[in-house]
């Protein structure tokens, strides 16, 4: 079952993350057979560059892993380690594509 608590943990950062990466675009979705949200971020050339959002990232993966431990949400570059589907929401300063979480 979604937890509503983490998704709008998830929405308050990424929306801190776009305004301070321009560059940024975020595919995310709630996968109920693996019980969390999934997360992947693009594009890797420029994630590769930027120390600060590497930084930035793993202190928010490694936060919400420890406070919710099971369910806290997978996050990769890309889609290097899940796929996401096609209902995923992608969320980007550049673009405004955005279909709804199921």
């Amino acid at each position: 079952m979604k937890n509503e608590r983490i998704e709008q943990e998830l929405r308050g950062w990424f929306t801190q993350m776009l305004e301070k990466h321009t560059w940024l675009s975020i595919k995310f979705e709630y996968n109920s057979r693996r019980g969390c949200f999934m997360v992947s971020f693009s594009p890797e050339s420029i994630i590769n560059q930027d120390e600060e959002f590497c930084k930035e990232a793993l202190a928010f993966e490694e936060k919400l892993d420890e406070e919710y431990r099971d369910e806290a949400p997978l996050f990769c570059d890309g889609e290097s380690l899940f796929m996401l589907s096609s209902d995923a929401e992608i969320l980007s300063r550049n673009q405004a594509v955005t279909t709804s979480l199921k």
